[in-house]
């Protein structure tokens, strides 16, 4: 307990209080006098306290709205954003001045605005000191933005200034200014900018009666910033609570906005420690700009108050007790770094501006200054305070030993506090005395650690900070010189100055190091003389440090900087005495003659040393004293090394340290010091006399030396005697030597770098073996490549070394080998093309420096057209030679010579370029690909001309003749089923000799195709050409019709193509082909056209060549003419596809001209004839000429004898067939009579004994297709002929056999067109339908047959779809149990198209494929039936995806067959029973083919297993329904809307074996977007499937009757079964889950009655089970629970004692028997019985219990 009368506070404490109270008027009043202090005894007498109770805030001033009467003169509107100002809250601050902005501010261009925004003005500025000042920068920022644009406006500006002369604020002007000015001074930058605006809109700077008031509001804000703050936003009165019945000491309510004590909220933007740092950075701030003001000087007294006061220059320290301040509790600078800034920069204005008067503050300002800045620990302050520091200390050098001055009043406070708590110790000042030397001890220290951790700024002002120490401070004697620059030297000791920037620190610190101690030696020898022992000492001590430092590379300064360093310091000294000099080169001299020799580092020492003195010796050579002793140095340096060398070389022995450091540094000498090699130097002669004796060891193990030694020694009789010498020792060295390399190399790179004479020549022939080894090894490859590098810079300085001869013979062996591996490259794929490397790099280097070697026009035409190819050919042939290193370099070669050498040689060169592309092209053993070829002239350099057709392409007559010698004409028997045009004249000969099969280059064209390919790009990328070379057209035409063929066919041996074409190349030739056709048929014209075209291809071959205009015309006759020249398919062909497009707008008139060409000319060539009839009836119109045509072959075949059916009737049905109108159209092919007359003769042919051959039957097939609908309503014996045919074709059809396919092709045809006819025709429909099954069971069964061909063939792929139209309707009785299995084959269609048609009849078989497992297994009693899924389709669902990700895999599938059979698994399960439905689950199960296979890949269409990627949007789409018929397999869309399907099949039918995959998967990221994208587009379907599944009538019939009843609702996806016992009800409620089925049901015990717990969990689990494990339905689950509950609840009877089966307490069945009545009780009713009857009998026949 404190004493009676006496405060327990201390004296600051009470201090505070007394400032509080006074207000801020009072806080700067004089000093009371100080009290007298006490002494002796009376000092420790206690010193009565008395208790002064904390002052009460001041009240917050009344708002200017009430207090002005404003309120009432305002719109309500501004009324309301003022008040909004006067909030507590930020962002309604923020934007009440938002909205005043916008609102009125920017609309005060209005004057009735403008007048009311100036009556508003008061309350603005009422609010602005608050706003400035306050802790939101965003606040700060819209104020000081606010503020701007008010000034801006004249009428407002007008009234602020006119308001600050007068004072006339609410709060005062010292407020408004201050806040106004600090704000400008503000710590954030875009606040102070904005401010800074505002502020210039006014001028005060010269008016001193309101920067007065300013001087006292910053005097407080930096002294007392909470007080300031507190002020402006005055806290809550302690005690007080914020609430309505809070009440008063006297019982009056209190107001309810009565302030409450201020607390910190969460959402403060600053610290009050950052708050108190933000104003004081205004203040400094504020107080710099008031000393740069006109009326400084006016104001000086105000300001001296306020820097007389030690406390405001504790801002300059960052210590927390500043030495200086005695009275500041704590130094203001503490943890403010941008306070300590600013007060630096004050100080440095304080400087500029008020220099004179700082001289009666240096007990204040100068201690402050040296006790602060030593000990600064932040960069960024230090970075400004150094010029004012450095400033400061050069005008007032006496601040580092003036005592700082004592405040009273802080001596008394302290005194006082003292006092109260140790009344025997003494006051603070008198326990510690001034120290002068205390803030030279933080110099010092300051030193230690690297100028603080600025040493980039540090060091350049160390020396000036020395020269204002006074003497008392630093003596000039050893001791205190030898103290300093130990701390000097501290730094280097500490690694303070091992940074990243060492390099440019080490030079700052050797500069300021050699300044000092010049600056020192200097100063000594003007205060004593020049005789000083100091100055010896200390410049021998530092110089033989700092050398020893550098050397040592401690001190990281380079050896040029440091050696400018040393010669500038070492000719300051000569000037001031030669004795201080000499003091200095003694450390230096001795120290590098030791360096020179020692055998302690490598060398590194002496190198640093010979740079250092190279820089040593350059910088001193202009004086002569200095310059002679340096050189002097050098001499004896250098002979003492070569002693020391001579002294450590043994023979036979392994060089020594001594030994190599010793000769890297006679090496160095040698090379820095021209003038050791003068001649008739005596150091000259020994070396002459060293390298004598020891050159094999010198040359074997310091080759640099010799080289220096031969590249300085100016005498051509000695350096040629050891050049000789030399090679002959490198000659003589063993081959697998590594030392022959290495000196030759050493060897070579001196005589690149021209530091060898290039007079050199070999006597004989020591290297030649040499060369000839490092041949074989460069080409051979090498280990490391030096052996190909040597050989080069061999052969391009051959000279000194090899004579020419040798030089050039190794050349034409290097550009043989050459030429060799650049054509086994072209040949052979497996020869590595680096293998070129060596060669082709060789003669690039020696190209490129124009070696005479190599400049002979004969050699370039050997070596350049191959360098041509590698560079330009190969990178066009594959990809994988682009930006190859050894393709790069021939491009450059190509370059570089192509573009120095002559016109000429270019031209030759060229020539032969263009000859070997030639070559290439029709070379069918080299690798480039007919477009590389191409790409290679056209794509490479454009000094490379050529033309096609001139250079490159065979004329038309050879092409010809190529196109014939290799191409046959026949076609494929397979092509006649997609076109009867190409139903052969004849049968095939099989006697026939084949020709000679072509060879095909890699990628599969044959020599021909090459050409033409090669024309093919030319004429697609150059129309031009087209029109020039309108003849190559055709043979355009034909690779096309080969390429399609090839694509059709892929089975069939083109002769143009070899079996490995890519697709994609046929396809693109096919395509570019239809473009070049299409171009040139775009030249067609009118009736006119076709009718002088037909004129013209009737007369003569000569004449239709002169005749010929337009590209189509020529085109057309040029066809036409070889067509009918060799009257073969292939030409026929290509004439019948130009006719069609020729054709496509004939008219009439012009049609009949075409046919009347056609039967001219059908004697001369047949195969012609044929194609423009056929190209009439294709796309021409239907002339008179071509009916009368048609009858008259029909007539003509109706005379035909059997014996030459197989020759002219051959004949004449080919070209029936190619007259035939399309059968969909409305040209009647033959009268009905003569169609009869037509099968009649097929019947007399038939029933002839003559055979006939495959095509004609063919051939009368296809005429049934077109007589059937002419002959629909005869009946007779032709339609048993019809009927018998079809069924022997179709017996006789198979896919293995290809010549029966087109039989097949026009039976299936013939069917479903009987099909069609049948349908409107009973008669024909009556004979129709009793072959019908006969000939659908042979369809069928070929549909059975599992196909050999596993590659793609177009003709087998139209028979199949046939088939599969054909038994789209197949009756039920020709579907068999193994149908389904024996069928799945059809989904591995190479055809989308079958695909999908295989899917319809697979589903009907599926139906019957369970149908028959449900039978089996439900008459099965002893389980023997097999019941599982196909093993057929088993292998689809267990195979990949075809893809990449798939690629190699063991089996894969196509996309669209995998999802297919997944949709006929899923069918399997329609209306099956439980254990087959079961069988087909464990099936999948077993086979892990959900989750292993299915998920995956449905997961990855859809975008959800791909990261980055989002998945496919169905919520346009209806997932629980799919149409297979718009299903298109090549679109990626329609995959994945499958797919989804299937995903909610499957989820539909086999949901336990999804949830199991979703649980048991490791990969979260996975797992949570399968559940996200399950439950948003899956779940919701799902559940309501099973919601209204529970609700269709028949189900609810099912399950409600009289004692169960189902409640469905929707809104919380639950189903309630409610099961009445007894009146009693038993629920359970099942509720499906969100994420349902990944999620399982949740099965809810609602209520229980009359069953045992354990029996009630089984029921439901049972629940659980049928719909989570065994993949039920909501209404199988309760059925199960329907039938659990009846079956219990049979037989049971009424307890005796309630008469109930369900006891009404505990809801239990009767289950407590009386063994003697046999009754049955409740336990509860017995318990009951028990206690009232007070026996334990049964209650009906009373025996015991």
């Amino acid at each position: 307990m404190p004493k009676p009368n006496k405060s327990s506070a201390t004296s600051s404490t009470r201090k505070k209080h007394a400032k509080k109270a006074a207000g801020p008027s009072e806080t700067h009043d004089d000093p009371k006098p100080k009290d007298k202090k006490l002494k002796g005894k009376d000092k420790k007498q206690p010193k009565i306290k008395s208790y002064i109770p904390p002052t009460k805030p001041a009240p917050i001033q009344p708002d200017p709205l009430d207090s002005l009467g404003l309120a009432n003169s305002l719109p309500a509107d501004l009324v309301v954003i003022l008040r909004r100002l006067a909030k507590k809250d930020n962002v309604t601050k923020r934007r009440a001045l938002e909205d005043l902005q916008s609102l009125w501010v920017d609309k005060a261009g209005n004057e009735d605005i403008l007048d009311i925004v100036e009556i508003m003005l008061p309350i603005w500025l009422h609010h602005l000191p608050i706003l400035l000042l306050h802790q939101s920068r965003r606040l700060r920022l819209l104020a000081s933005g606010l503020h701007t644009s008010l000034l801006a406006l004249p009428r407002i500006n007008s009234r602020v200034v006119s308001a600050l002369r007068d004072g006339d604020f609410v709060d005062g002007v010292e407020t408004f200014i201050g806040a106004w000015c600090m704000a400008v001074h503000d710590i954030d930058r875009q606040v102070a900018i904005q401010a800074r605006k505002s502020w210039n809109m006014i001028s005060i700077s010269n008016d001193d009666g309101i920067i007065r008031p300013l001087l006292a509001f910053l005097r407080e804000s930096f002294f007392d910033p909470e007080v300031v703050y507190n002020r402006l936003n005055p806290p809550r009165v302690p005690g007080t609570v914020n609430s309505s019945r809070a009440t008063s000491k006297a019982g009056t309510p209190m107001p309810d906005d009565e302030p409450s004590l201020r607390a910190k909220g969460e959402n403060e933007e600053e610290e009050e420690a950052d708050r108190h740092a933000r104003l004081r950075f205004g203040a400094l701030g504020s107080l710099r700009w008031v000393l740069e003001c006109p009326c400084a000087t006016v104001l000086w007294p105000d300001l001296n108050v306020i820097f007389e006061s030690t406390a405001f220059w504790s801002a300059l320290s960052c210590s927390s007790e500043p030495p200086f301040s005695p009275s500041a509790s704590y130094g203001h600078g503490i943890a403010a770094v941008p306070v300590r800034k600013a007060a630096w920069s004050l100080l440095q204005s304080l400087l500029s501006t008020s220099e004179g008067r700082i001289q009666g503050l240096i007990d204040v300002v100068g201690p402050a200054v040296v006790r602060s800045a030593w000990i600064e620990s932040d960069a960024i302050v230090r970075s400004g305070m150094w010029e004012p520091l450095v400033v400061f200390l050069s005008k007032f050098p006496q601040s580092w030993t003036v005592p700082p001055r004592v405040n009273e009043d802080a001596d008394a406070d302290d005194s006082e506090s003292d006092t109260e708590h140790h009344t025997d110790v003494p006051s603070k000042h008198d326990r510690h005395p001034h120290d002068e030397k205390a803030a030279y001890r933080e110099f010092l220290e300051f030193l230690e650690l690297g100028c603080g951790g600025s040493p980039l700024q540090g060091y350049p002002t160390i020396m000036i900070v020395i020269s204002t120490l006074p003497s008392r401070i630093l003596p000039l004697q050893s001791e205190d010189l030898r103290s300093l620059f130990t701390s000097f030297w501290a730094a280097i000791d500490g690694r303070a100055l091992n940074t990243l920037n060492r390099v440019t620190i080490s030079a700052a610190f050797l500069s300021a190091l050699l300044e000092c101690v010049l600056f020192i030696v200097a100063k000594i020898r003007r205060q004593e003389g020049s005789h000083n022992a100091a100055c010896t000492e200390l410049i021998a001590e530092q110089f033989d440090r700092m050398w020893s430092e550098l050397t040592s590379r401690r001190l990281k300064v380079n050896a040029d900087q440091a050696g400018q360093e040393i010669a500038k310091a070492l000719l300051t000294l000569q000037d001031l005495n030669e004795g201080l000099l000499r003091s200095a080169w003694k450390p230096l001299e001795s120290s590098s003659l030791q360096l020179f020799v020692s055998s302690d580092d490598s060398g590194q020492s002496a190198e640093y040393a010979v740079e250092a003195l190279t820089a040593l010796y350059h910088g001193t050579s202009g004086d002569n004293n200095l310059g002679a002793m340096v050189e002097a140095l050098i001499t004896d340096s250098s002979r003492h090394v070569l002693s020391a060398f001579e002294d450590s070389v043994v023979d036979d022995e392994a060089p020594s340290a001594l030994e190599v450091n010793t000769e890297k540094s006679l090496e160095l000498l040698l090379g820095r010091f021209s003038f050791l090699s003068e001649e008739g130097s005596s150091f000259l002669e020994l070396l002459d006399q060293l390298i004598q004796q020891s050159l094999r060891r010198l040359l074997l193990h310091h080759t640099p030396l010799v080289i220096s030694y031969l590249g300085l020694r100016d005498h051509d009789g000695i350096c040629s005697s050891v050049w000789a010498d030399i090679l002959g020792i490198i000659g003589g060295l063993e081959s697998n030597d590594p030392k022959q390399i290495q000196i030759l190399d050493s060897l070579l790179k001196a005589h690149e770098a021209q530091n060898l004479p290039d007079w050199l020549r070999p006597t004989g022939g020591e290297l030649d073996s040499v060369a000839s080894r490092l041949l074989h090894r460069a080409l051979a490859g090498g280990s490391n490549g030096t052996e190909l590098t040597v050989l080069i810079r061999l052969l391009k300085i051959h000279s000194p070394y090899i004579v020419t001869t040798v030089a050039r013979s190794i050349v034409d062996s290097v550009s043989s080998a050459w030429s060799r591996q650049f054509l086994q490259l072209l040949l052979d794929a497996s020869v590595d093309v680096n293998s070129l490397y060596a060669p082709l790099r060789l003669l690039s280097e020696l190209l490129g420096s124009q070696s005479e070697l190599c400049m002979s026009d004969a050699f370039a035409r050997g070596l350049l057209p191959d360098v041509y190819l590698l560079g330009y050919l190969m990178p066009a042939s594959e990809s994988a030679y682009a930006g190859n290193t050894v393709v790069e370099l021939a491009q450059g070669l190509w370059l570089s010579w192509s573009a120095g050498v002559s016109e000429s040689l270019l031209h030759d060169v060229t020539a032969m370029i263009v000859s070997s592309i030639r070559d290439i092209l029709r070379d069918t053993q080299v690798r480039p690909t007919p477009y590389a070829v191409l790409d290679s002239l056209i794509h490479g350099p454009t000094r490379l001309s050529f033309d096609l057709f001139t250079d490159l392409i065979p004329a038309e007559k050879d092409l010809n003749s190529l196109l014939n010698a290799g191409s046959p004409v026949v076609v494929d028997s397979t092509a006649s089923v997609l076109d009867p045009f190409y139903i052969p004249a004849t049968e095939p000969d099989e006697s026939t000799p084949r020709k000679r099969s072509p060879q095909y280059d890699s990628l599969g064209f044959s020599e021909y195709s090459r050409i033409v390919m090669a024309i093919l790009k030319s004429l697609s990328s150059d129309r031009q050409l087209i029109k020039e070379n309108i003849w190559s057209v055709r043979h355009v035409m034909i690779l096309g019709n080969y390429a399609a063929d090839l694509l059709r066919f892929p089975q069939v041996k083109s002769p143009l193509f070899g079996t490995d074409l890519p697709k994609d190349v046929a396809e693109d030739i096919a395509s570019k082909v239809n473009q070049i056709v299409a171009y040139v048929l775009s030249y067609i014209g009118e009736d006119a056209w076709h009718i002088e075209l037909a004129a013209t291809l009737t007369a003569s071959a000569s004449d239709s060549q002169s005749r010929a205009k337009d590209p189509a015309s020529m085109l057309l006759q040029t066809v036409y003419t070889a067509s009918v020249t060799g009257n073969n398919a292939r030409d026929a062909l290509v004439l019948l596809q130009i006719m069609q497009l020729v054709l496509s707008d004939v008219s009439k008139a012009s049609a009949d001209l075409w046919v009347q060409l056609a039967r001219s000319i059908e004697a001369k060539s047949s195969e012609t004839s044929l194609a423009i009839t056929y190209a009439l009836t294709r796309a021409g119109p239907e002339p008179p000429r071509l009916d009368r045509l048609r009858n008259e072959l029909a007539s003509t075949l109706a005379g035909v004898p059997n014996s030459k059916a197989n020759k002219e009737g051959r004949r004449l049905l080919r070209r029936l067939a190619a007259s035939a109108p399309n059968p969909d159209g409305d040209v009647v092919f033959l009268p009905q009579q003569r169609a009869i007359f037509l099968v009649q003769t097929f019947q007399k042919w038939i029933a002839s004994d003559e055979e006939l051959d495959i095509g004609v039957e063919n051939l009368m097939t296809l005429m049934f297709f077109y007589l059937a609908p002419i002959l629909q309503n005869l009946p007779g014996s032709h339609w048993e002929l019809i009927f018998d045919i079809m069924e022997n074709n179709l017996e006789n059809a198979s896919f293995e056999d290809d010549s029966t396919l087109f039989a097949l092709f026009w039976t299936l045809r013939l069917i479903i067109s009987l099909e069609d006819l049948t349908a409107s025709n009973k008669a024909l429909k009556a004979e129709w339908v009793e072959r019908r099954s006969t000939m659908l069971r042979f369809v069928r069964d070929l549909l059975l047959v599992t196909p050999v061909h596993v590659s793609y063939s177009e003709p087998r792929e139209k028979c199949r779809e046939l088939l599969l139209n054909a038994v789209q309707d197949l009756p039920s009785s020709l579907l068999e149990h193994d149908t389904l299995p024996k069928m799945c084959h059809l989904l591995l269609d190479p055809s989308d198209n079958n695909r999908k048609l295989s899917y319809q009849l697979l589903k009907q078989a599926s139906a019957r494929y369970t149908e028959s497992l449900v039978v089996e297994a439900g008459v099965d009693t002893q389980s023997s039936t097999k019941i599982q899924l196909p093993s057929e389709l088993m292998v689809i669902l267990q195979s990949g995806i075809n893809s990449e990700d798939n690629h190699g895999a063991e089996h894969v599938v196509d996309s669209s067959t995998y999802l297919l059979g997944w949709m006929i698994a899923m069918d399997l399960f329609i209306d099956t029973s439980l254990k087959v439905k079961m069988a087909y689950l464990d099936g999948l199960r077993e086979a892990e083919v959900i989750g292993n296979n299915l998920l995956p890949v449905i997961f990855d269409l859809l975008g959800v297993s791909t990261p980055r990627r989002k998945p496919l949007n169905l919520s346009p789409w209806a997932v629980d329904e799919y149409f297979i018929d718009l299903y298109e397999p090549a679109d990626l869309l329609s995959n994945q809307l499958l797919a989804s399907h299937i995903y909610y099949r499957v989820l539909m039918t086999v949901p336990s074996l999804v949830r199991s995959w979703w649980l048991e998967c490791t990969d979260r990221q996975l797992t949570s977007s399968v559940s996200s994208f399950t439950s948003g587009s899956f779940s919701p379907v799902i559940i309501a499937q099973q919601l209204s599944h529970i609700r269709q009538p028949d189900v609810q019939a099912e399950l409600n009757d009289e004692n169960m009843t189902i409640k469905v609702s929707s809104g919380f996806n639950e189903v309630s079964a409610v099961y009445l016992i007894d009146e009693q009800q038993m629920e359970i409620g099942v509720k499906l889950p969100g994420e349902y089925p990944l999620k399982p049901v949740e099965v809810r015990d609602v209520r229980k009655v009359g069953v045992k717990e354990d029996r009630w969990r089984a029921w439901l689990f049972a629940v659980q089970q049928v719909i989570s494990s065994q993949n039920g339905r909501i209404f199988d689950a309760l059925s199960l629970f329907k039938k659990n509950v009846s079956l219990h609840f049979e037989g049971q009877v009424e307890c005796a004692i309630c008469y109930s089966i369900i006891s009404v307490s505990d809801r239990t069945l009767p289950d407590k028997p009386c063994k003697t009545c046999k009754n049955r009780f409740h336990a509860s009713c017995l318990y009951k019985w028990f206690n009232t009857s007070h026996a334990s009998t049964c209650p009906l026949c009373r025996s015991e219990m």
